[in-house]
Parts: C-alpha cells; structure tokens; sequence
C-alpha cells in the first residue's frame, strides 16, 4: 500500500500522510479509515472526490474538475456501443463552446507514443479529429481538448502550468512506461515541473475483476513499483500501478487524485471485461479553457 493512502465514501486520494488527509477532508468526509486498517481493502471501491461535479455534457453525462485554468471531464458510459468516436466527440465540442473549439484523439495501440499537439503559427486546431496511433495526447494549446478512450484501461488526465494531457494506460502501455513519459514529456517539451503536476485517474477496471496471467504480472513487476502495492492473488489494480508510477517519475501524491468506481462493477460504465466487444466506451478529456 502507498503511505497514506485512505479511503472515503466519497474520494479515494493518495496524499503525503493519513493525517493530513484527515485534516483537509474532515468536515466533508467525516470518520475516514486509513486503507491498510480495513478489512478486505483491496475490495473497496473508488469514488470521486469533493471538487467533481456531475454534470450533463450535450446528451452525456460527466464529472468535471476545474483545476490551474483546465477543465478535466471523464465520462460516465454508455455501457454498451454507442455511436462512433467522431459523432460523440462533436456532440462533447457542441456542448464545450466556448471553452474549447477542437477536440482531438489518438487510435490507440497500447503503447507509450504521446503526441505533442499545437497549430502552425497564427492558425488553431478547430473542429474534431484522429490525429493517428498514439496512446496519450499533450497540448498548450488553450481551448483544444484532448481525449482518450477507454472501456477498463485507466484514462489518466494532467494539469499543469498552461499545459494539458490525456493518456490511455493499459497494463501493455504501463509496462511500456507511458506514465512516466508524459510527466518527463511535460517536463523537458513544457518546463512543467512533476511536483507542479495534478494527476486524475478516472473510471477503470478494479483488482476485484482484473485477473492477469503470471506473464503479466511479470512484465509489470518491471515498472519498478512494489508489486504488492497494486497485485494480490494474481489480480491487479492498473490506477495504483499508475500511482506508483506517477510517484517514482516526481509527482506529489497528494497531487493524484482517483476519480469514480470500477467499470465491471458499475453498471453504467462500460467495461470490456464484464460485455466483450457489446462494450461501449468512456471518454476522459483535458481542455486548456480560452
């Protein structure tokens, strides 16, 4: 377990201490439990945080969060395929006018690609579009969104200093490294500092439902984070793999915050393990506002 790490009915956030935790949260979540104290923790569900809100995005819901000048959204479903990607997101851009005027996204290939996003000069990037195979997207670029798409992997979205990322993690792109090349990317392309980073972790899979092979659990005992931080009998739980991840590459744990419950057990979300290719998928989008 991270130090620290505590659970609410209402927000599950890894912070520096338990005690600190406890103080900034008391009056909105009283009798917190540190996790290592619980029965049976590895079962407990995830929950958003007291500064998201759900919100109607065109014929979507969302929980949003304001955060350094950004808007970070994840999606709520639907459970089962909708519509395609390009007439979800118009709708997504319809409903965001003005704070954003383009949306882009990636075909992602469980990778560690990300791709740097930003208008030739004097121009902008408006309307809604696939900008090729890559895995996370990072812009500066103050009213485009960046989006991924997920039925169980992690989308994991960063704010910080004017910058703005999104990231799809499954367990190939984890083991790959991708969480730790968007914190160097925003550092050595943005001069983003991993400390001045906050991380969201939104709607994926949970240990409970999340079963790997050895060869899994092998390729990502590679990560570097102790493997009985994120695996137990065999199963895994992607979002603290990525928390340890974010961890070791310099963000603050008290900057990464985990959004929403498990998709195989919430039956609004989509979740590819629980309804195979009936699966619908969740969008998780990052917006510089204008």
């Amino acid at each position: 377990m991270f130090p620290g790490m505590t659970v609410t009915r209402r927000l599950l956030r890894w912070t520096r201490t338990a005690a600190s935790f406890q103080r900034e949260t008391a009056a909105a979540s009283p009798g917190i439990v540190p996790l290592a104290q619980q029965a049976d923790a590895w079962e407990q569900p995830l929950y958003r945080g007291p500064m998201w809100r759900e919100t109607q995005i065109g014929p979507e819901i969302a929980l949003v969060r304001e955060v350094d000048g950004a808007r970070l959204m994840f999606g709520q479903g639907p459970r089962h395929l909708g519509a395609p990607y390009g007439e979800r997101a118009a709708n997504i851009l319809r409903a965001l006018s003005p704070v954003a005027g383009g949306l882009r996204w990636g075909e992602q290939i469980h990778g560690r690609v990300i791709a740097s996003l930003s208008p030739e000069p004097g121009g902008t990037l408006s309307g809604v579009a696939c900008v090729g195979r890559c895995d996370g997207l990072v812009t500066d670029e103050a009213g485009l969104g960046v989006i991924v798409w997920t039925a169980d992997c992690v989308p994991l979205l960063i704010a910080g200093g004017d910058v703005v990322a999104a990231v799809h993690v499954g367990w190939r792109g984890a083991a790959a490294g991708i969480v730790p090349t968007a914190v160097h990317r925003l550092e050595v392309e943005y001069g983003v500092a991993p400390q001045d980073l906050l991380v969201a972790l939104g709607p994926a899979v949970g240990l409970c439902h999340y079963e790997v092979g050895p060869e899994v659990v092998r390729a990502l005992e590679e990560c570097g984070v102790p493997t009985n931080q994120w695996c137990s009998g065999g199963r895994v739980d992607l979002r603290r793999l990525a928390a340890g991840q974010l961890v070791g590459a310099g963000v603050e744990a008290g900057r990464i915050e985990c959004v929403g419950g498990c998709t195989a057990c919430e039956p609004d979300l989509a979740s590819y393990r629980r309804d195979g290719v009936a699966a619908g998928r969740q969008w998780s989008l990052a917006v510089l506002r204008r």
